[in-house]
């Protein structure tokens, strides 16, 4: 039998942002998720400012911007 102080439900993208952090504050997790983990179809298309300050706690927020695409910004209004 597995144990852990945290079981956290659901592979989205809350459950593994909560796992790392009580992680990196030494609290044992887990996380459950009934996806066989295959991405179908691409679910973010911008990371904000919020998500990047807790990428930084986490020590991963370089590793995400060399990972990033060049972003084009077009406008759709007229003039």
């Amino acid at each position: 039998m597995n144990e852990t102080d945290v079981l956290i439900i659901g592979g989205g993208p809350v459950g593994p942002a909560l796992a790392l952090d009580l992680r990196s504050r030494g609290v044992a997790c887990m996380v459950l998720e009934t996806m066989d983990g295959r991405i179908r179809h691409p679910g973010v298309g911008t990371v904000g400012p919020r998500s990047m300050e807790l990428m930084r706690r986490w020590g991963l927020a370089e590793r995400i911007r060399k990972a990033a695409g060049t972003v084009t910004i077009r406008s759709t209004s007229p003039g």
